[in-house]
């Protein structure tokens, strides 16, 4: 019935798990889905895992929005499993933001990434990744040799964090736009990242604000970037819960 449908939006609908189930055996004929958006529909890790064996088998999927979908790091699972039957192959831009997948989500996710050789759009925002997730996933991003575009925003982040994340830049050749807002970086996290722009020279554009900046330096450190942005905006911190 859906043969020739390319995208398919229904966010925001409180389909829960059986919605998703639902949706799932709807979908198994939409062979031309390309953009499938499902976030903000509370569908938990079982949802998840209910859509994980169709959209794996939709081999036109390059667009998949899965946020605010209250999976936690068990439906980081279901969500590997989904990659790994075949959505990886396509797949272009993948928002998983405001999930809950915390580490042991995102040690699940790194495992797959690699293979996810079209991905240029990941977002991970609001995760709660600390500097222990940004570890974890920066070790695996010299893998993903498409990626341009990475949302980091909202994840606990300090300047451990950020140094990892620095040092794994210059693997990442095609990587345009960073955004590592609403953390908690510091003067240093802050001085690591900011000192890549100079360096890795496809990085056009840098969010570090609102991240307890306090460097009387720092706008000397950033200097001047032609065409290319880095965003400090507030210094003060941001109020964690």
């Amino acid at each position: 019935m859906c043969a020739g449908l390319h995208v398919l939006i229904v966010r925001g609908n409180e389909l829960r798990s059986a919605g998703a189930t639902s949706l799932a055996g709807g979908l198994s004929e939409c062979e031309a889905l390309a953009r499938l958006d499902v976030g903000l529909n509370g569908i938990g890790a079982q949802g998840v895992a209910s859509l994980g064996p169709t959209l794996g088998g939709l081999s036109a999927l390059m667009h998949l929005n899965l946020s605010q979908s209250d999976m936690g790091h068990a439906g980081a699972g279901g969500l590997v499993e989904m990659l790994r039957l075949g959505a990886c192959k396509t797949l272009v831009h993948l928002d998983v933001h405001e999930n809950r997948l915390g580490v042991q989500g995102v040690e699940l996710l790194v495992g797959v990434l690699g293979e996810c050789a079209a991905l240029a759009h990941l977002d991970l925002d609001g995760n709660y990744l600390g500097d222990e997730g940004v570890r974890c996933l920066a070790g695996a991003l010299g893998a993903c040799t498409a990626l341009a575009h990475l949302q980091l925003r909202l994840n606990r982040v300090g300047n451990a964090g950020a140094q990892s994340l620095a040092a794994v830049l210059e693997q990442c050749g095609a990587l345009a736009h960073l955004d590592m807002s609403v953390n908690k970086l510091g003067d240093e996290g802050a001085r690591a990242l900011a000192a890549c722009v100079d360096v890795y020279l496809t990085l056009v554009f840098l969010d570090i604000s609102e991240n307890g900046i306090e460097a009387e330096d720092l706008g000397a450190l950033l200097g001047e970037h032609e065409g290319r942005q880095i965003n400090v905006g507030r210094s003060d911190m941001f109020v964690w819960d």
